[in-house]
This record gives structure tokens, sequence and C-alpha cells, in this order.
């Protein structure tokens, strides 16, 4: 669902990327990775590997600013160290019949 409608606001708008980051099962690496990021209390903080990944493969594929389509108001922390700047954010929008909202 969703994707699809963001690949599809980024279709119609010319220009995009789409950064699809997933783990199919726990390593020894990602489970120390993760213990090392938890904040005071036992909470895990955000998966900051995955950004770490994330920021590598936009600024390989020339990003530097960018308009982050999210249906959720994000604050990412730490992007501006790669030199990334998340200049607006728009929602995803919804399909409408054979078009859909922008």
């Amino acid at each position: 669902g969703q994707l699809h409608n963001a690949m599809k606001k980024i279709g119609k708008i010319g220009r995009g990327v789409v950064v699809i980051l997933t783990r199919i099962q726990p390593t020894v690496l990602s489970r120390a990775v993760a213990a090392r990021s938890m904040r005071p209390g036992g909470v895990p903080s955000p998966r900051l590997l995955d950004y770490g990944i994330g920021a590598q493969i936009l600024l390989d594929v020339g990003v530097k600013d960018m308009v982050l389509l999210t249906n959720r108001r994000r604050t990412v922390v730490g992007l501006e160290g790669y030199g990334l700047n998340i200049i607006e954010q728009r929602p995803i929008p919804n399909i409408v019949g054979k078009g859909y909202e922008v």
C-alpha cells in the first residue's frame, strides 16, 4: 500500500529515490549493536545502524537535500552528519480510483 503509493508519487514528480532496508535475521553483530544502542532504562534508540546504511546509499546516488514521504511526523537525528538534509516532509498519498491524491 504505502510503498506503492509513495513510488507512484515519486513517478509523478519525475525524480526520487526509494531506499528499503530490511533485516532478515538477527546476527550476533546486530544483537551487539542493538545492545549498545539502548537508552538508559532499557529503551532502544532508533535503528541507528539502518540510518547510517540508508544515508550512505543516498549519498552514493547523489542525494543531499530531500523531501521525506511519510504519514507520520518524524524527527530524524544525525543525518546532517552525513551531509543530508530533510527540507520538507509530505504525506504519502492515498490511491483514489486510477489516479491518486497529491
